[in-house]
């Protein structure tokens, strides 16, 4: 895909260019799996989103459905990361139905943050999950997040 469709792509999101993750883009992963990627993105802190993961055989992947999930948010710095990004998850903006993840814009809890998340898309079958936040330690979680909405 050209940088005018990507360009074209996020100029028709309010979206604006935070990136959340929850698995292999992780800070202690980044470098090792998206060198390219690193220095383009700059990070912010934690939070949580909704959603639950799932194991997918050689990676985790997010469900959107009833549960919360850590993730790590970023601010993008160069938005030629998203060719790297979009890349590396499977992802193609022309063909969303047939990629294997798909990008979605997800406010994260307290802060309220827009952001753009990679979930698995609909039509994949779910793995095994994976531990998610108990309820009991819900508030907790929520408690601990606020980091990400001190960030600057």
């Amino acid at each position: 895909m050209t940088d005018d469709k990507y360009r074209a792509f996020h100029e028709k999101s309010a979206v604006p260019d935070l990136l959340a993750v929850y698995g292999t883009l992780r800070r202690r992963d980044l470098w090792r799996n998206l060198p390219r990627a690193a220095p383009k993105l700059h990070f912010l802190g934690s939070g949580l989103i909704r959603g639950r993961l799932f194991w997918q055989g050689r990676f985790p992947a997010l469900v959107r459905e009833y549960g919360i999930t850590n993730v790590e948010v970023y601010r993008v710095i160069d938005p030629s990361v998203w060719l790297d990004l979009d890349a590396y998850e499977g992802f193609c903006p022309e063909h969303p139905a047939s990629s294997l993840f798909q990008r979605e814009p997800v406010r994260l809890f307290l802060s309220g943050w827009l952001v753009w998340v990679y979930a698995l898309n609909p039509a994949i079958p779910k793995g095994a999950q994976l531990a998610c936040i108990s309820h009991e330690s819900t508030a907790q979680a929520i408690a601990g997040s606020a980091s990400v909405s001190n960030a600057g």
